[in-house]
């Protein structure tokens, strides 16, 4: 399980403790995917994240930390409540901002996710100690974080690819670059941590996990290699504004339709034979309903027709984004009827372990019975 899980961070209360001196420590609650937990820090250790992480990532992060008040050195800040309130609300609004910025490398940070206590696995542990070479051991629990924070990494790989392609559209070809290898280095992340993944299910399957569980995971992880292959064959397309039509009307039309080009395009000024062809056939594409004259507008006017096929196509890709954007909450849906899945099969193993113990106990008592009706 990685930072990137983590779907909400408060800083709710706070209290004071007398080891190694008296000290204000404050709550910060962590909700993850399927899980949550708490922590307790310091000032002084929000400090010393802040710092690593400037020094680590190469600029602060997003939101800076409430400063010091120059009456705590007169007053003992746990003396005044409304002091303690604000440093309170500044620390939540200084996690909140990390975790929900668009730019990930703060939030991914082993530092970030070592300050809030997230559960890593021994691969996750390897990279960021350096050492890769290590094999990968994971807990049938920790086995299904892993799996959902990279299914959260993929649609997040995915809405680069939108950005990026949103970004060509708009002829931000830089941008669009930038976005795309961006994408790629998580991607390559992401394939790292699949194969570690896989390994994990190795070992899993030595400690004695059934063989039912191992084959559903072994179905996950399949699911997860086909996306990691989807967008690696998406990331390699490059789009180009000059392909897609893009520009102003002036700079895709050189040289504008003649009137009685438009006129035929739009049906206006069809030819008497050609009329007399069309009254007198019927047309070989299927039509769905009234068929619609087409109208000219503002947007078509500059236009030929080769423009408006472009324009067509513009429409459509734009489609596609809008499309994609509701398979990615139709997604997270599914991840979440999974979760529920997830804990549901661990309470019907805790179930079946229960039947197997009254079995044993009834087994036991049945036996005690014949006993006590021989002795009878």
């Amino acid at each position: 399980m990685s930072a990137t899980a983590i779907q909400a961070v408060y800083v709710r209360g706070h209290e004071e403790r007398p080891e190694p001196k008296s000290h204000i420590v404050f709550r910060i609650d962590i909700q993850a995917h399927v899980r949550s937990w708490q922590m307790w820090r310091r000032y002084s250790e929000f400090v010393d994240l802040h710092t690593e992480l400037t020094k680590s990532v190469g600029s602060p992060p997003p939101s800076s930390l409430p400063p010091k008040h120059a009456l705590a050195m007169l007053r003992p800040l746990k003396n005044n409540a409304a002091l303690l309130e604000e440093r309170r609300a500044g620390l939540e609004t200084y996690l909140r901002a990390i975790v929900s910025a668009k730019d990930s490398r703060w939030l991914d940070s082993f530092a970030f996710r070592d300050f809030l206590g997230v559960p890593v696995g021994k691969q996750q542990a390897d990279a960021a100690t350096g050492d890769g070479g290590a094999a990968s051991s994971f807990t049938s629990s920790s086995w299904l974080d892993e799996h959902m924070d990279l299914q959260a990494r993929v649609r997040d790989i995915r809405a680069d690819v939108n950005r990026r392609d949103a970004f060509s559209d708009r002829g931000d070809v830089g941008q669009a670059h930038s976005t795309n290898v961006q994408a790629k280095k998580k991607l390559a992340g992401a394939l790292t941590r699949v194969g570690a993944l896989v390994a994990g299910l190795d070992a899993l399957a030595l400690r004695g996990m059934s063989g039912g569980e191992l084959q559903r995971r072994t179905d996950m992880v399949a699911r997860l290699q086909d996306d990691c292959e989807k967008l690696a064959q998406m990331l390699t397309v490059a789009r180009h504004n000059t392909s897609r039509g893009l520009g102003s009307p002036a700079e895709r039309n050189l040289h504008p339709p003649a009137g009685s080009d438009r006129a035929a395009l739009l049906g206006g000024g069809r030819p008497a034979a050609a009329a007399a062809a069309a009254a007198s056939s019927k047309p070989i594409a299927r039509v769905f309903g009234v068929p619609q004259p087409p109208k000219e507008t503002e947007e078509t006017r500059p236009m030929d027709d080769h423009g408006l096929l472009q324009l067509q196509q513009v429409k459509m890709d734009q489609q596609d984004a809008q499309v994609a954007q509701l398979a990615t909450l139709l997604q997270r849906q599914k991840q979440l009827g999974m979760a529920i899945n997830n804990e549901l099969a661990q309470h019907i193993e805790l179930l079946d372990g229960l039947t197997d113990d009254m079995d044993r106990v009834g087994g036991k008592l049945t036996a005690a019975k014949k006993q006590l009706n021989r002795l009878g």
